[in-house]
């Protein structure tokens, strides 16, 4: 009786808990049915896969521009960009759309849980590993095959002076034996020799499935857009725009002239990389001179002071600097038209539109991008440091050049369509005429010679001096007269117990404050010009001269 009335008490009390339950469950659904659905799934969240269409690119950085067509309902909802950089500067990101809806709020996130796609480039590496690791596999198991052979045939030859064989029989079973073991050692040492280069076949592969799948594995960016709209809209354009230090690109010219007196043709490229995580496929690309990782701000000039105490200034510890960013690489080739692009200038910056889409790979490699070619109107000279060097430097100056925003760079130098060597396109300048050295050409030769020298002590017997005599020619063994600039210099004193007295220069131009001399000298074809420099230098006989 107990035991039942026990039983009758828990079905009650589990009856009544069932109702209370019940009751709470039914008024828990009732309440969330009557909520406002701004209170209950207020934001639709729309995820957004845009494509990259247009690229701004920085020398450092680029801004990319992403669009895409989506269906927005009418209220409010959130657009989720995702798949984009993971380095995306925040305060860069700009959205925009054709429609009519109102922003709300803009944030940027990375993603280190969404898995990176697969690398078209890795499916021909796997398949190659695949085949590498079974060849490996089946070498193994043929050197397995050897060696156990190979431990019979030495058993047997044991087992062979066991069992009372005439000596005959056992020295042509030992022979076979031993011709056998020869054979199985030999193959043995040509499956090693092999099983090395499939191994380092391997190690090479696995080395660019690595390099391939880390270049990948990196965090993505997402953008998320809360916005209002006022009615529904299909089909939408929306686009979002952000900077990105992941890319960049550097200038570099090509230099080809063909004759003397005719024009040079500059050639203005660009290497780009980049390295976001998206391939740039078939997209409209600009080049802009600007640097957005330079600081903008207006350096202040700090206070100097001077104390005795100190070897070097010392400065204000409120002073403030600018650092700049140097991109290098490796060169290779890239996909695009040899159009001329559109060249823009405004106050701050020049920015080249490329005529035709581009599309860059997101590897690292540089790419070269064609800016535009131009021929300019020259003058031909030659040039020649003798005491330096004695080749005569072909030069052309041109002008007109700072009508298309040339930046300091490399140049690859051809005359008459033969590559001649690598220079250096120098523009900071504020000259109105640049000047190109197109190489050292042997039609001009140029030696110079010391043919007298000289040294004795004068009258008062407390002086040395030394006379210097040096001969420079020219000769010109091209068929055409040449226009040529011969430099040299005297040494000048910063002591005044030594003077240097001018004995010949030729009729150079001298310069006194730097000790250049110039001469500027028209050759006519096959004929020979002589040039002489002297000098004396004086100093007390208790001193030396280290560079004299």
């Amino acid at each position: 009786m107990l035991s039942q009335a026990r039983n009758i008490v828990r079905s009650g009390r589990n009856t009544l808990i069932f109702e209370v339950y019940s009751i709470s469950m039914k008024k828990l659904l009732a309440a969330l049915f009557f909520l406002p659905l701004a209170a209950f799934g207020q934001s639709e969240e729309i995820e957004v896969r845009s494509e990259i269409k247009e690229v701004t690119l920085y020398l450092s950085g680029a801004q990319e521009t992403r669009s895409a067509r989506i269906n927005i309902p009418a209220g409010n909802s959130t657009l989720k960009f995702i798949g984009l950089p993971g380095d995306i500067q925040a305060n860069s990101i700009q959205v925009k759309g054709v429609s009519d809806f109102t922003i709300l709020s803009l944030n940027f996130q990375q993603n280190h849980l969404t898995e990176t796609e697969e690398d078209p480039e890795l499916a021909p590496l796997r398949d190659s590993l695949e085949a590498l690791t079974f060849a490996h596999s089946l070498l193994q198991a043929e050197k397995s095959a050897l060696t156990e052979e190979r431990s019979m045939f030495q058993n047997n030859r044991r087992l062979a002076n066991n069992n009372g064989l005439s000596v005959d029989d056992l020295n042509e079973i030992s022979e076979h034996n031993a011709d056998r073991i020869r054979a199985i050692d030999t193959k043995l040492f040509s499956l090693s020799k092999t099983e090395e280069k499939v191994n380092k076949q391997i190690q090479k592969l696995n080395a660019q499935v690595t390099q391939v799948v880390n270049g990948r594995k990196r965090a993505k960016g997402e953008i998320t857009v809360s916005i209002n709209a006022k009615n529904k809209m299909t089909n939408t354009l929306v686009q979002v725009s952000y900077l990105t230090y992941s890319a960049g690109w550097k200038p570099f010219y090509d230099i080809r002239a063909e004759e003397v007196g005719g024009p040079v043709k500059l050639t203005y490229k660009a290497h780009v990389r980049q390295s976001t995580g998206s391939d740039w496929d078939n997209v409209k690309l600009t080049l802009s001179t600007t640097n957005p990782n330079i600081s903008n701000t207006k350096p202040n000039i700090p206070v100097w002071y001077l104390d005795f105490a100190q070897d070097n200034p010392i400065y204000d510890v409120r002073a403030t600097s600018n650092t700049g960013y140097l991109i290098s690489g490796n060169t290779s080739s890239g996909k695009g038209a040899q159009e001329q692009a559109v060249l823009t200038q405004n106050t701050l910056n020049a920015e080249f539109k490329i005529a035709s889409n581009y599309s860059i790979p997101s590897d690292g490699v540089e790419y070269v991008v064609e800016i535009g070619a131009y021929d300019f109107k020259s003058l031909y000279r030659y040039s020649t440091v003798p005491k330096l060097r004695q080749e005569s430097y072909l030069m052309a100056r041109i002008t007109g050049w700072n009508e298309y925003s040339l930046l300091p760079a490399n140049s690859n130098i051809y005359f008459r369509g033969t590559f001649i060597g690598k220079s250096y396109l120098q523009t900071n300048t504020t000259k109105d005429t640049l000047e190109l050295s197109l190489g050292a050409d042997d039609g001009v030769i140029v030696q110079r010679k010391n043919v007298s020298e000289m040294q004795s002590k004068s009258a008062t017997g407390n002086t040395k001096k030394k006379q210097e005599d040096f001969e420079i020619t020219i000769r010109n063994t091209k068929s055409i007269a040449i226009e040529i600039e011969i430099e040299d210099q005297i040494p000048l004193s910063v002591q005044k117990e030594i003077t240097v007295d001018v004995l010949e220069i030729s009729g150079a131009e001298y310069n006194k404050e730097n000790g250049k001399l110039i001469w500027k000298l028209s050759v006519p074809p096959g004929e020979t010009k002589k040039l002489k420099l002297s000098y004396v230098v004086k100093y007390p006989k208790n001193y030396v001269i280290g560079n004299l």
